[in-house]
């Protein structure tokens, strides 16, 4: 059970890692301030909707995105132990 969880831990780990990190900015197309969209008398003038520019991730959320993972872990080992102490409680009141 505990390699399992481990496993899992570092399969977590690689991919917020490599999600975090692997962020990068995209080209804005955007049309000058003076030009309009011009349509052709015979066609339907489709208005585009202008595109929302990505924003780029500040140093504070790669740094939530790169702690998450551990912090994660850290939950999971709490439990765990607190899984034994009880178990071992338990096992002592038996043998009381």
């Amino acid at each position: 059970m505990r390699k399992l969880i481990v496993v899992l831990y570092l399969l977590f780990t690689a991919t917020a890692v490599f999600t975090s990190f692997s962020a990068q900015a995209q080209e804005l197309r955007s049309n000058p301030a003076g030009a309009a969209v011009q349509s052709q008398p015979g066609q339907s003038a489709q208005v585009s909707l202008p595109e929302i520019p990505p924003t780029p991730r500040s140093k504070l959320e790669i740094i939530q995105y790169s702690l998450l993972p551990f912090a994660i872990g850290a939950a999971i080992w709490l439990i765990l132990r607190l899984d034994k102490m009880e178990r071992d409680e338990a096992g002592e009141k038996k043998e009381g």
